[in-house]
């Protein structure tokens, strides 16, 4: 069952799709999505500073295995 759950989080926040999110909004019912709030917002720059420190990680070799974010996943739900 968790794993299930962990499948459609990780399904649900790789959309893009605004209006697949908000047909899924609707199955889930807007009683469940009341009280949440945006997502944070960024503007172009704090993308763009964010994207290159991202890069300069990569290229530098910091970051996580993939296992460790499996592991992390776990208690995400």
């Amino acid at each position: 069952m968790d794993f299930k759950k962990i499948q459609l989080a990780q399904f649900i926040l790789g959309l893009t799709d605004v209006s697949m999110l908000d047909k899924i909004g609707q199955l889930v019912g807007t009683d469940a999505l009341e009280g949440t709030q945006e997502p944070c917002h960024y503007t172009l720059e704090e993308v763009r500073k964010k994207l290159s420190s991202s890069v300069d990680d990569a290229i530098a070799g910091r970051g996580i295995s993939h296992e460790d974010v499996e592991r992390e996943a776990l208690n995400w739900i």
